[in-house]
């Protein structure tokens, strides 16, 4: 849901990909649902997006083109700052989106967020957090809006028995709408999997969210997806995931596929590998 509107199609979707608005739930990688627990004072994680892609067929707004939308090297940067408190800064390195046989490519905005931990510990228990964020336009107009956009997520999670994971997350964003307006988003994921030994991890994600373009209430769009994770140590402190999605209705994208690793590493103990909670 941090993102980039859909003012020339799927960008919402493309940014969702990238995690701000979204990754880091048990921290299986590509999914865009965040885990209510921040990291432990001292810890960093960095998230890279090596590959996103987003395909979606021709429809009548678009005068009959196909969209193509590709993000590479999207990250984020986080730390513990506090007792329950983790600051993060993210950058969309580099983007290109087709339609038709016209072609916009180059960087995108940066994000400020923090996550907050509220109450209790998703490795344990359930636990809630919140998370503002907001969105620098140092792409200026090319991607969407050039303006300064701001909101903010509750975030919940818990465990699911020994070995699985369940989180959720409702969100609302304050954005300018592409005409020197001003629109409100909102926004809703969840996604629960488990951990399959000490290396793999599997997960299912469903995603919707209803961001208006210039006036227009009716844009909800819904995906559904899976993804699968291998940590390269024991600990979780590095891995690949791979997730895909498919749109459920006409306003989300057809398919969207993400490619990630992270690593993370500091002074705060262990993580349980595969269920990497954040």
């Amino acid at each position: 849901m941090i993102a980039e509107k859909k003012h020339a199609g799927c960008r919402r979707w493309m940014v969702v990909a990238a995690g701000v608005l979204g990754s880091m739930a048990g921290e299986a990688g590509a999914q865009v649902t965040e885990g209510a627990t921040p990291l432990a004072r001292g810890d960093w994680r960095l998230d890279v997006d090596a590959y996103t892609r987003v395909e979606d067929r021709a429809r009548p707004e678009r005068d009959g083109e196909r969209l193509r939308a590709e993000g590479w090297g999207w990250m984020q940067l986080g730390v513990g700052v506090g007792e329950r408190i983790e600051v993060r800064a993210g950058w969309q390195a580099y983007q290109r989106e087709r339609i038709g046989g016209e072609t916009t490519e180059g960087a995108g905005d940066v994000w400020l967020m923090a996550k907050i931990g509220l109450v209790g510990d998703e490795s344990e228990g359930p636990a809630w957090g919140v998370m503002p964020f907001v969105k620098l336009p140092t792409a200026g107009a090319r991607w969407a809006d050039d303006t300064l956009d701001a909101g903010l997520l509750l975030i919940h999670g818990r465990p699911l028995g020994e070995s699985g994971f369940f989180n959720a997350q409702l969100g609302w964003e304050d954005y300018g709408d592409g005409a020197r307006g001003r629109d409100q988003g909102l926004g809703a994921a969840l996604a629960a999997g488990r951990a399959l030994g000490s290396r793999w991890t599997i997960y299912g994600e469903a995603l919707a969210d209803l961001y208006p373009r210039n006036g227009d209430s009716g844009d909800f769009s819904a995906m559904l997806g899976a993804g699968l994770v291998w940590a390269g140590s024991r600990e979780g402190s590095w891995g690949i995931d791979l997730a895909g999605y498919g749109g459920l209705n006409r306003a989300a994208p057809d398919a969207q596929v993400a490619l990630r690793f992270w690593l993370e590493w500091g002074g705060a103990g262990e993580r349980e590998a595969g269920v990497d909670a954040r």
